[in-house]
């Protein structure tokens, strides 16, 4: 894939979301959500990705999805759409900042 996209900037890795951002301490510019429909697991993702801090400020999140999408702060719709059955959107990060609870 680094050399179809012409870069040696690139690591790819093979885990599930919630193992890898419970551990890591990157944060992201883009990043891709295509989980399994069925395990309802963009709200979780998306709430680690803000509550640890993942996320540079206007950070943009594209995601998909079997349902309509809803957002929270500080995220906000960048772009959204629909081809389908497949809702999918690009979502901005406002903050970048950690949510208090």
């Amino acid at each position: 894939m680094a050399k179809e996209l012409q870069t040696t900037e690139l690591k790819i890795i093979c885990d599930k979301a919630e193992n890898f951002l419970s551990t890591s301490g990157k944060k992201f510019d883009i990043v891709f959500l295509d989980p399994p429909f069925s395990n309802n697991l963009l709200q979780k993702t998306c709430e680690s990705l803000r509550n640890k801090g993942h996320l540079h400020t206007d950070a943009l999140v594209y995601l998909e999805s079997d349902r309509e999408i809803a957002v929270t702060a500080p995220y906000a719709f960048f772009k959204q759409a629909r081809a389908g059955n497949v809702h999918y959107a690009l979502l901005k990060n406002s903050s970048g900042r950690k949510m208090k609870e």
